[in-house]
């Protein structure tokens, strides 16, 4: 049966391919067909299947600086004239940067929300490593599509109170963080739709390449007006750090001469 076999198959390979039996070459485009449906569905279940056919989306909030940088906390009050800068490079992964953010965001946000501040976010990627679709990589798409429903503060430092060391899951993603950041109904179906087919994706990548490409290698960092800020010099204890000591914290650093003036009349 063995030498059977073998001669048909020595037989066959000298006949040219449309000569071959019929059933060899269904077999063959059945195999074909049932491995790009394969490919297709990992595709799909990475969030990555057919980006071409997915048209991208850009936050309202976004930040251009030759490109997309990050997203905007917007002021529900008028800007204050020359009020300062604060950027926030953060990884939703990062231990630190949850830490940070748990003890500083209700004064960061209290002040931006007044116009005191602008206050921006620029999200990085690279606790992934090399995997695809990893846990930073969603949730900074997942906290790009509830800016466009209008709850990206919320959702945003929701992602940090969830942080658990073992990355998000699909339902934390798409229904936990959402509900509880206010999303529901048409404006809930609108985040998960942007989510699911990964419409910010394109956002993402930007934001965390321009990153890097000016040299960020680590985070939590801050930057007032462009000059590094330093969060652990207003004493992290673990408590929320105030507003007032938040905004003397920034004023010190804006205004040096001032502060150094101050001690001067003091010891005086």
């Amino acid at each position: 049966m063995a030498e059977a076999i073998s001669d048909v198959s020595a037989e066959n390979s000298a006949v040219p391919w449309y000569r071959q039996p019929t059933w060899q070459v269904c077999a063959a485009l059945l195999l074909t067909l049932v491995l790009l449906i394969g490919n297709y569905m990992v595709g799909r279940a990475r969030g990555n299947a057919l980006p071409e056919a997915v048209s991208q989306l850009q936050p309202p909030q976004q930040v251009l600086d030759g490109g997309p940088v990050g997203i905007k906390v917007p002021n529900t009050s008028p800007l204050n004239p020359g009020a300062p800068r604060v950027v926030v490079y953060q990884d939703y992964q990062d231990p630190a940067s949850r830490q940070v953010e748990l003890v500083l965001s209700d004064a960061l946000n209290s002040l931006a929300s007044r116009g005191e501040i602008v206050l921006e976010y620029h999200t990085m990627t690279f606790l992934d490593r090399d995997k695809v679709d990893g846990s930073s990589q969603r949730a900074a798409v997942a906290a790009a599509c509830a800016d466009i429903q209008g709850a990206y503060a919320a959702y945003h430092h929701l992602l940090f109170v969830g942080q658990s060391g073992t990355g998000f899951t699909e339902d934390q993603l798409r229904n936990e963080f959402a509900t509880t950041a206010g999303l529901n109904g048409a404006d809930l179906a609108a985040f998960q739709a942007c989510y699911d087919n990964r419409r910010t994706e394109t956002f993402v990548r930007t934001v965390a390449a321009r990153a890097l490409a000016d040299d960020v290698s680590a985070t939590p960092m801050y930057l007032i007006d462009g000059e590094p800020f330093d969060p652990t010099t207003l004493k992290l204890t673990g408590e929320r750090v105030s507003e007032a000591s938040l905004r003397a914290a920034i004023t010190a650093m804006k205004n040096p001469d001032d502060e150094t003036e101050g001690t001067a009349d003091e010891q005086a």
